[in-house]
């Protein structure tokens, strides 16, 4: 008598059970890919993931998320899964990197705003120098690590002393957020000339 073989489902086999409402199928491809999601979404966010061990683990599962609304549409089944995860990870790590800089950028510019709203007169020489300023303060953010450039995305609400929704956007505590931003305050400063 010969043994048993066992003989694992192939990835189609999985997504086709998957669209059928097997959850364990979908645990079955998680386990046997989520290291090629995880490495893609290191490999094009390194910083962020050292900087933010939640970033990878947010990115990782909306993948996960997406493959299974996909298996479970109409959507013809992708011969090639590893090629599709790959694909998935690295549009969706793009995406968040492209969304936390368009925040820091609106950051930025919100302070700009502000600044030149409150005090910025008509004087040509006082434009310039305002204009020197926020160019020597755009190289300083740019010189800034990913944590520090996380926290200034949050740069309106900090500056408005609303402390509790800066802190809860960042998920850290009230009182950890008030501690880095005196020491980014300082690091700022820091790398502003000397008047």
């Amino acid at each position: 008598m010969s043994a048993a073989v066992s003989v694992e489902p192939t990835d189609v086999e999985l997504l086709t059970r998957i669209r059928a409402g097997s959850e364990d199928a979908l645990r079955i491809l998680m386990r046997r890919h989520d290291a090629l999601i995880r490495y893609t979404v290191f490999r094009f966010s390194r910083d962020r993931c050292h900087a933010d061990p939640a970033w990878l683990d947010d990115i990782a599962a909306s993948c996960w998320a997406a493959l299974a609304e996909r298996a479970r549409s109409d959507r013809a089944v992708p011969a090639n899964l590893p090629g599709l995860l790959v694909t998935l990870a690295r549009n969706r790590t793009i995406s968040a990197v492209r969304t936390e800089d368009r925040a820091i950028a609106r950051a930025v510019r919100y302070a700009r705003q502000r600044t030149s709203e409150n005090d910025l007169s008509g004087d040509a020489s006082t434009i310039i120098e305002r204009l020197e300023e926020l160019n020597r303060l755009r190289e300083i953010l740019a010189g800034l690590e990913e944590p520090d450039r996380r926290i200034l995305a949050e740069l309106p609400l900090i500056l408005d002393r609303r402390w509790t929704e800066a802190a809860r956007r960042l998920d850290m505590p009230e009182s950890t957020l008030r501690s880095i931003w005196a020491t980014l305050k300082d690091k700022i400063r820091a790398g502003w000339p000397d008047p």
